[in-house]
């Protein structure tokens, strides 16, 4: 595990963003290095900035409250991030977006003018 950590640490110092956010999920999960909420969106952030899909779920996700003493809620944000992710066929992404805007969560008043999926 930890000798995992240190390929996907070279990966992502190599700008790499793929590396980036796997190195993200080994700190959001604390395999091979110590849990760090934290340090684990700094990277997911890193890596939906370079248009990693994954990412910028994780990153929607947390800002649609998951991410609790790590970033301040910021829900049109996180629905633009689900909808580009779920644009590029992440399927979470679609199905948490199809949930806000059938009125199941919380959220679904902040959705007027999301457009429907390129099929």
């Amino acid at each position: 595990e930890e000798r995992g950590a240190e390929y996907l640490m070279k990966a992502a110092e190599m700008g790499n963003a793929q590396g980036i956010y796997e190195l993200g999920v080994l700190y959001y999960t604390g395999v091979g290095v110590p849990e760090d909420a934290k340090k684990a969106y700094e990277l997911f952030e890193l890596a939906a900035a370079m248009e990693h899909t994954a990412a910028q779920y994780m990153v929607a996700d947390h800002l649609l409250g998951e991410g609790e003493g790590v970033v301040e809620e910021d829900p049109a944000a996180g629905i633009r991030l689900l909808y580009e992710a779920g644009e590029k066929g992440h399927r979470r992404a679609r199905e948490q977006l199809l949930h806000i805007l059938d009125g199941k969560t919380r959220f679904a008043k902040r959705t007027d003018g999301v457009p429907p999926f390129k099929k």
